[in-house]
C-alpha cells in the first residue's frame, strides 16, 4: 500500500465572505492509495490513534478492512458540496472524482455494494459490516452517486451519466426491500436512500423515483408517530419495543428534502414539528448515543452531531427561519467545545475526535469522526457571516438537560430496592415495589423544565408519581404501556440548589427507575465577550418578552443559573504527619472516590464509573502488601494511605495550604480511563510559582510518562468479580527550588486520582 501524496490543504467556501477556512489535513493524512483486487484505488484509513508523541498511526478494523465505502462515500459528499457551492474547486473536484471512483470498485454487477477491503486487496465480501445485502454502506453510496450525479451534470456531462446509470442500479437493489414504507423497515438506513432518492430524481425524473421518495418519507413520518416520537421528536427503530440512536438519525434533513422534491408541506410540518422538540434536547443534553429502556448519553460522538447540525441547516435553507440559524451555529458548535467538558471536539490539523464521554475525550480520530466533523462544520459555514462571526466567540450553555441516576438518591424508608443491571445506564435501577420517594438536592436555572422518568421495566399497569422541587409540587396517574421515557410534567427552575424528591407509587406489581431527566423548555447560550444570551423559546408560555417557538438576543447573562464560574477553589489546610524527615499530606478532607476494596466489600468500590454508584475497584488484599502502620511506601517513599470508605480524591483543582520548604514533591495516583496530563501549581511565599506537567497513566496501562509503578495481580469489576487485570498505582517525583510554600493548585482533570501527597 502507498501512501497519497500528502500536503496540507484549507477549503474556502465561496458563498460567502468571513472566515471559511475547514481544516482537511488529518483527511489528507487519512487518505492512501490501496490495493483493491487486482487494482488500485484512493481511499481514507477507517482509524487513526494518537501516539504518545503527538503523531497518529494507522489501525485497522480487526476482521473487517483498512477502509470501507461506508467512509468514502461520506468524504464523497463532502467535497461534492464543496464542488456544488463552488464549481471551480480544481481541488473539491479531484478528490470527489477520486472518491466516487473508489466506489466504483465495490459495486457488483446487480448493483449492490460490499464495504470492506483487507489489507491485502481482498474485498471482505462475507463480513456482517461488509457483505452485499442493501445495507448501510450501498444506501450511502447511492446518496454519494446520485448527488455526483447532480452536481457533475453541468460540469462534466459524461461523468454524470455515468454516476446516474450506477445510481439508478443500487436504486432498484434498495427498493426491493422496502418493507413497511422504509428501507429493511428503518427509518435511520432509509433516511439515507430517501437523501440519495431526492438526487437521482434531479437527475432522472421518473415517476418510480418519485413514488419512492413518498413511501420513505411517509414511512418517515409514521415513524414519528409514538409516544417518544410526540414527547421529543424521536422516530422509532424498534421492531418490538422503542429504539433510537443519535448516530444515522437524518430523518430530518431527509423530510426537508422530500418536501423540497415532492413539494408536499406535511413533510416540511412533520421535521419542524420533531425539530421542536429534539433540537433542544440535543443542544442542552449533547448528541446522546442511544434511547431504548434507558438513555445511554455517552459516548458522544461526531456522527451523532453532525446530523443534527445539517438538519437543522436544512431548515433554515427552506424556512429562513433565524430560530433555525442559530440551533445550526450552537449545535456546530459541540465541535468547538459547547459541551460537558467544554473542549474541541476537532483538532488544530482537523481531526475528528473519536469521542467525548462524561470525564474525557477519546483523541484517537478516525476516517468517520474527521469527516463528520468536516460535514458539520461545513453546515455551520453556510449561515450568514452574522451568525458565523459568533462561532469562535467564548459560548457558556446556561440551561444543561440535567441526569439524576434513581439509585443515587436517598431511598430513605422506601419499600424500594436497588438493582444491579447492565439494561441501566449507570449499571444499576431503583425497583419500586410500593410506596418509594427518592429525595436528593437539585439546583435548576430559572427557566421551565420538562421532566422525565426513564422506566426501562414494570409490572403494574398504572403508578401515581408526585415530584416535589422547592414549593412546587407536580402530581401525575401514569398508564404503563411501553418501556422508556414518560413525561411527568413542568417545573419552574429556581437557580437555588432545592430539596427534591420523586414519589411513585404502583397500583400492584413493581416499577423500575432508572434515570429523571430535566430538559429545559428555554434554552440560554451566554457569549462571554459580548456580554449577551441569546434565548431560544420552545416552552409553551412566553419568556422575557419572547413568545414560544421564537428567538432573541437579550443583554447580559439573562437567565439566572446558580452557578459561581468561580476559577479559584477556596485552600484548604491539612493535617501533616512527619515521618523519617519526610511530610505526609493527611488527604482525607479532600478524598471523593472509593478506589480499594477488599473481598468483603467487593461491590462497593468504584473507581471508574463516575455516572453510576458501582464500578471496578483496587483489590486491598493487593495492596496491604505494600501497606505498613497506615504507611503505603513505594520506591521508598512513603504515603498516608485509607482503606476506611474514601481513599483517593479526582482532581478537581483542589487546593491546599503547606507552610514549610520543600525540595521534592511525590504524588502516588492513576487515572482511569486513559492516560493523562494536568497542570500542578507549586506557589511560594514570596509570590513566585512554579508549573509542572503532572502525567498520571491509566491504572491497567502501562506507565507513560516515566512514572515508577505498584503492580497489582488483579482487581475487582463493578459486580464484584475477580478480573485478572494487572493493574498499578504510580509515584512522580518532581524536583522543588526549596523556598516555602505558599500553596499547592491539583490539575482539573476529573480522570487523574490522587492518593497520596508527600514533600521532603
Amino acid at each position: 500500500m502507498k501512501k497519497a501524496f500528502l500536503f496540507i490543504v484549507v477549503i474556502l467556501l465561496s458563498s460567502v465572505i468571513f472566515s471559511l477556512e475547514l481544516e482537511v489535513g488529518h483527511l489528507e493524512f487519512l487518505r492512501s492509495e490501496f490495493k483493491i483486487e487486482e487494482e488500485t484505488a484512493i481511499g481514507y484509513w477507517i482509524y487513526s490513534n494518537l501516539q504518545p508523541d503527538g503523531s497518529y498511526k494507522y489501525v485497522d478494523a480487526v476482521g473487517e478492512g483498512v477502509t470501507c465505502v461506508d467512509d468514502v462515500a461520506r468524504v464523497a459528499i463532502f467535497y461534492l458540496r464543496q464542488l456544488e457551492a463552488n464549481p471551480e474547486d480544481s481541488f473539491a473536484n479531484n478528490r470527489a472524482k477520486e472518491a466516487l471512483s473508489f466506489l466504483f470498485k465495490f459495486q457488483r454487477t446487480d448493483g449492490d455494494f460490499y464495504n470492506f477491503v483487507f489489507e491485502n486487496g481482498t474485498i471482505n465480501k462475507n463480513g456482517p459490516t461488509s457483505r452485499a445485502g442493501a445495507n448501510w454502506w450501498a444506501a450511502r453510496a447511492f446518496w454519494a452517486l446520485s448527488l455526483g450525479a447532480n452536481v457533475y451534470s453541468d460540469i462534466d456531462p459524461e461523468f454524470s451519466g455515468e454516476l446516474a446509470k450506477k445510481s439508478k442500479k443500487v436504486f432498484n437493489v434498495l427498493k426491493s426491500q422496502i418493507e413497511n414504507n422504509l428501507l429493511k423497515g428503518y427509518t435511520d438506513m432509509s433516511s439515507v436512500m430517501l437523501l440519495g432518492a431526492c438526487e437521482l430524481y434531479k437527475s432522472i425524473p421518473e415517476k418510480e423515483v418519485l413514488e419512492t421518495i413518498n413511501t420513505l418519507a411517509e414511512g418517515i413520518f409514521l415513524s414519528l408517530d409514538t409516544p417518544h416520537g410526540e414527547l421529543l421528536g424521536l422516530s422509532d427503530e424498534g421492531k418490538e419495543e422503542f429504539n433510537w440512536h443519535g448516530w444515522g438519525s437524518r430523518q430530518i434533513e431527509a423530510l426537508v428534502e422530500a418536501y423540497k422534491a415532492t413539494a408536499k408541506t406535511i413533510y416540511l410540518e412533520r421535521a419542524e414539528k420533531s425539530a421542536e422538540k429534539v433540537f433542544p434536547l440535543i443542544l442542552s443534553a449533547g448528541p446522546l448515543y442511544s434511547i431504548a429502556k434507558s438513555i445511554r448519553r455517552f459516548p458522544q460522538i461526531a456522527y451523532a452531531a453532525e446530523v443534527f447540525i445539517n438538519s437543522a441547516a436544512r431548515l433554515y435553507e427552506v424556512t429562513g427561519k433565524e430560530i433555525y440559524a442559530y440551533y445550526t451555529l450552537f449545535l456546530g458548535s459541540w465541535f468547538n467545545g459547547l459541551n460537558i467538558l467544554r473542549s474541541p471536539m476537532i483538532g488544530p490539523n482537523g481531526q475528528g475526535y473519536d469521542g467525548l464521554e462524561i470525564t474525557h475525550r477519546n483523541l484517537n480520530s478516525g476516517a468517520e469522526s474527521t469527516i463528520s466533523a468536516l460535514l458539520g462544520l461545513q453546515a455551520v459555514k453556510t449561515l450568514p457571516e452574522k451568525y458565523q462571526k459568533l462561532f469562535d466567540e467564548k459560548m457558556v450553555l446556561l440551561t444543561p438537560a440535567i441526569f439524576l441516576e434513581a439509585e443515587k438518591l436517598n431511598l430513605g424508608l422506601s419499600e424500594a430496592d436497588i438493582e444491579n443491571t447492565n439494561i441501566a445506564s449507570g449499571g444499576a435501577l431503583v425497583r419500586c415495589k410500593g410506596v418509594t420517594a427518592l429525595k436528593g438536592n437539585l439546583l435548576l436555572p430559572e427557566v421551565l423544565y420538562r421532566v422525565f422518568a426513564v422506566i426501562p421495566d414494570h409490572y403494574s399497569k398504572e403508578v401515581s408519581v408526585s415530584i416535589r422541587y422547592g414549593k412546587e409540587k407536580v402530581k401525575h396517574d401514569l398508564n404503563m404501556d411501553y418501556y422508556g421515557l414518560y413525561n411527568l410534567g413542568l417545573i419552574m427552575g429556581t437557580a437555588k440548589e432545592e430539596r427534591f424528591s420523586f414519589g411513585l407509587n404502583p397500583s400492584n406489581g413493581t416499577v423500575a427507575i432508572d434515570t429523571l431527566a430535566f430538559i429545559p423548555g428555554v434554552i440560554g447560550i451566554y457569549f462571554d465577550n459580548l456580554d449577551q444570551t441569546v434565548i431560544i423559546n420552545n416552552s409553551n408560555e412566553t419568556f422575557q418578552g419572547i413568545s414560544s417557538g421564537n428567538c432573541s438576543i437579550l443583554p447580559g447573562k439573562a437567565i439566572k443559573t446558580g452557578e459561581t464560574f468561580q476559577d479559584k477553589l477556596p485552600c484548604q489546610s491539612l493535617e501533616i504527619r512527619k515521618e523519617n524527615g519526610y511530610f505526609l499530606l493527611e488527604l482525607s478532607p479532600l478524598y471523593n472516590n472509593n478506589g480499594v476494596v477488599d473481598s468483603n466489600h467487593r461491590r462497593e468500590g468504584n473507581f471508574d464509573n463516575i455516572e453510576g454508584i458501582t464500578g471496578a475497584s483496587y483489590p486491598f488484599e493487593e495492596l496491604k502488601k505494600a501497606v505498613d502502620n497506615g504507611l503505603l511506601t513505594l520506591e521508598s517513599i512513603p504515603f498516608l494511605f485509607s482503606d476506611n470508605g474514601m481513599d483517593n480524591l479526582r482532581t478537581k483543582k483542589q487546593c491546599i495550604n503547606i507552610g514549610f520548604k520543600a525540595t521534592d514533591l511525590w504524588i502516588l495516583g492513576s487515572s482511569d480511563h486513559g492516560d493523562y496530563t494536568g497542570e500542578l501549581i507549586v506557589k511560594y511565599k514570596d509570590g513566585q510559582q512554579e508549573s509542572f506537567m503532572l502525567g498520571l497513566s491509566d491504572w491497567c496501562g502501562t506507565p507513560r510518562y516515566g512514572e515508577k509503578s505498584l503492580q497489582l495481580a488483579f482487581r475487582y469489576d463493578s459486580a464484584g468479580n475477580t478480573e485478572r487485570i494487572s493493574c498499578k498505582l504510580y509515584l512522580q517525583h518532581f524536583k522543588l527550588k526549596g523556598d516555602e510554600i505558599e500553596t499547592i493548585l491539583l490539575p482539573d482533570i476529573i480522570t487523574m486520582h490522587i492518593f497520596g501527597i508527600t514533600l521532603k
